[in-house]
Order: C-alpha cells, then sequence, then structure tokens
C-alpha cells in the first residue's frame, strides 16, 4: 500500500512537471512575437532597450552571460533574429515556471492555482487612475518591464535565489547548522542573477549582510556559520564589481560615477504624482499585510525589507553622464515589488477561502475581501491591457 501510494505521489509530480514545462514552451512562443518585433522594430515600431542590448552582445565584451548566449545564437542564424526574441520569450517561459514552483512551496495554492497567479504575475503593472496617475508603467514602484532582457534574464534566477534561500536560512536558523545543497544553489542563483542585472543583489545583499551582524550580535548563531553563509554573496559580488570596474571603463565623456541625490523618477513631477505612485502601486500589498500582520511568514518579512531598501536606492541613488536616465536602480525595487505580489496575491486567496468559510469573524473581513478582490482584477486588467497596448507596437513608456 505504502509503494503504490509512492508511485502515485511520483507519477503526480511527473504529470505536474511535464505541465509546467509544456506550459512555458508555449508562452515561450506566445510572448516570442512581441520580442521578436522589438529586435527588428517591426514598422520603426516596437521601441524597446533589446536593439541596443543586441549591438551590445555582437560589439563588446562585458562578461555578461546573456549577451554571450545572444552573440552565439546571431552567430548561428546571422540575420536572423527571430531567434533573440525566442530565446527571450523563453527566457520569460522559464521565469512563469520558477515562479509557480516558489508560489507552490511556500503558500497555500495548489500547482494549478499557483500557475494561474504566476501567469498573471507576468503582466503585473500599476493601476491607472484617470487624471491623477493614468500610468501602466512610466513611473510606477510595481510594473514588470517588457521593454529590458536584461531585467528579464534575471528575475528566473532571483527568484530561484530566493527559492533556496529561505529554506537554506531556516535550516541554518533552526538546526543551527548549514545545508550545503541549497547553499550551492543559493550561491550559484544569486550569481547568475546577478550576472544578468545587479539589481537583485543591491537590494538583497544589504538585507542579507544586516541580517547575519544581527545574528552574530545576538549569538543566535556562531562566527563560522555566519561567515559560511557570507561566502554564498561573493561570487555574486565578483559580478557585481567586475561590471562596474567594465563601465567605469567603458566611460568616454567623463568618469563613471554613483551620485547619493534625488532621483529624476521620483522628484520631478510634483506632490501628486510622487504620491499617486505609491498609492496605485502599493496598496494592495499594504492592505494584505496589515490584515495578516499577526502571522507574517518570515520569508514575506524579508521581501518586504528588500523592498524598502530597493525602494530607498531607486530614490536617492543615481548614475551621471551618459547613464544618468538609465534607470538602473530602479530593478531592484521593481523585482522585489513583483516578490511582494507573489506573497500577497496567494495569501489573499487563502484568507478569501478562510473568510468563505467562517474560519474567521473579524468586522474587516468582508471589506477586506471585496477591496482586495477588485484590486487583484484592476492589476490583472491593467496589466493585460497594457501588454495588447505593446502588442500594437505603442511606445513602452506610458
Amino acid at each position: 500500500m505504502k509503494t503504490e501510494t509512492v508511485n502515485i505521489e511520483k507519477s503526480r509530480k511527473i504529470k505536474d512537471n511535464v505541465i509546467l514545462v509544456l506550459g512555458a514552451l508555449v508562452l515561450a512562443a506566445f510572448f516570442s512575437f512581441l520580442f521578436y518585433r522589438q529586435a527588428i522594430m517591426h514598422n520603426e515600431e516596437y521601441l524597446s532597450d533589446l536593439p541596443t542590448e543586441i549591438y551590445v552582445a555582437l560589439n563588446s565584451n562585458t562578461g555578461n552571460a546573456l549577451y554571450v548566449l545572444i552573440k552565439s545564437l546571431l552567430d548561428l542564424t546571422p540575420g536572423f533574429l527571430y531567434t533573440v526574441g525566442l530565446l527571450e520569450g523563453l527566457i520569460q517561459g522559464f521565469s512563469w515556471a520558477c515562479t509557480s514552483v516558489f508560489i507552490k512551496k511556500y503558500t497555500r495554492l495548489t500547482r494549478p492555482q499557483s500557475m494561474l497567479t504566476a501567469l498573471g504575475l507576468l503582466f503585473l503593472t500599476n493601476i491607472p487612475v484617470p487624471w491623477f496617475f493614468p500610468r501602466f508603467y512610466a513611473g510606477s514602484l510595481i510594473a514588470q518591464p517588457w521593454h529590458n532582457i536584461t531585467y528579464i534574464a534575471m528575475k528566473p534566477f532571483a527568484v530561484l535565489t530566493l527559492y533556496n534561500f529561505f529554506e537554506l536560512y531556516r535550516i541554518y536558523s533552526e538546526e543551527k547548522r548549514i545545508s550545503a545543497k541549497h547553499w550551492a544553489l543559493t550561491t550559484s542563483m544569486m550569481a547568475l542573477a546577478t550576472n544578468m542585472n545587479a539589481g537583485f543583489l543591491m537590494a538583497f545583499g544589504i538585507v542579507f549582510t544586516v541580517m547575519l551582524i544581527t545574528d552574530l550580535v545576538k549569538k543566535r548563531s556562531n562566527i563560522e556559520n555566519v561567515l559560511i553563509m557570507a561566502l554564498s554573496m561573493v561570487p555574486a559580488l565578483v559580478c557585481l564589481f567586475s561590471q562596474l570596474a567594465i563601465l567605469c571603463m567603458s566611460a568616454t565623456d567623463e568618469p563613471y560615477r554613483l551620485v547619493f541625490g534625488p532621483s529624476m523618477y521620483f522628484f520631478t513631477e510634483g506632490i501628486k504624482a510622487f504620491v499617486m505612485k505609491y498609492v496605485t502601486g502599493l496598496a494592495f500589498p499594504i492592505i494584505v499585510f496589515a490584515y495578516n500582520r499577526k502571522k507574517l511568514p518570515k520569508y514575506a518579512v524579508l521581501e518586504a525589507a528588500c523592498f524598502l531598501v530597493g525602494l530607498f536606492e531607486a530614490m536617492f541613488f543615481v548614475e551621471n553622464g551618459a547613464r544618468a536616465g538609465n534607470g538602473s536602480f530602479l530593478w531592484g525595487m521593481q523585482f522585489f515589488a513583483f516578490m511582494l505580489y507573489a506573497y500577497a496575491v496567494p495569501q489573499l486567496f487563502g484568507n478569501v477561502k478562510d473568510i468563505l468559510k467562517k474560519r474567521t469573524k473579524e468586522k474587516i473581513d468582508m471589506p477586506y475581501m471585496v477591496i482586495g478582490l477588485l484590486l487583484v482584477l484592476a492589476h490583472v486588467a491593467s496589466g493585460l491591457y497594457y501588454y495588447y497596448w505593446l502588442m500594437q507596437g505603442n511606445y513602452f513608456y506610458i
């Protein structure tokens, strides 16, 4: 009987994994049409960063694995840019699969529910409010970019970093030991994410360092384990400083500098735009976090801390010269906004289930459920419309 149960469980896992792979491939094919049109700037529309990234891949030695892969593909298929569009589509499909697995492990949703939720999160955008803040992506704190391949390539590896890190940190904290498997996976995924785009590490690395210092000061762990945990960041830091060195060497007009000061993305449009970008982007996760404040899982608290660090960096760190408007410090904020929603949306669905089954009896239950569901629907509708807008060849920064 036990053997039969094990076999059924194995069969179910195989079936789930096959569905996950097939789903990722279908999404890759679907998304590749947009990315291909971006690559060739179809009808001189479909503006994005992709043509520039292709040029950099073909003409520069950045040490970025994504650029190496793009160059290799174009060497094999000269002039056939659909291979790049398909590559980006595959990465986006992979991102969906990784997010599905993350949600399944760390929330109460089933595998099908996790897949559907992860699909909705791919289209995450701001909720536009006519007259006050009619924006989908421009100036948003949470919108996920379809125009930047390095961010898209970073995201699945960043999700896998957190997927393994949360288990690594749990074992480190509760069992006072280091899991070699999860340490190796965390280290490698973090390095890959940073190699693609440094935004993830610039937020996560600071929070992780503070956590380790706190553990050491409060004697929650011994110095040996703290050092081993800290070493997991070394390959990623090598990637980060290598990219910084390349930027410094490639600067021609003036030396490359990072400047502490007000970012143009936050402080140039007046108080109304400043307030509305928080209201229209963060209302939903704030409501969910507030409702669940007494039972927040550690991983959700960590994600919130990383988002706040990323937000601070986006607001007060800028680059100089030709890169002044690149928004390089926005990516960490946007990724951890994505992860906030990866907690908040499944948590809302779990709360709704409890409310409908009358497992809770708070006065705020019904208003919370109605407002939460309406906000989720508004985000999904906005995201799908924004994607439709992009598929028509319109400018992405709206």
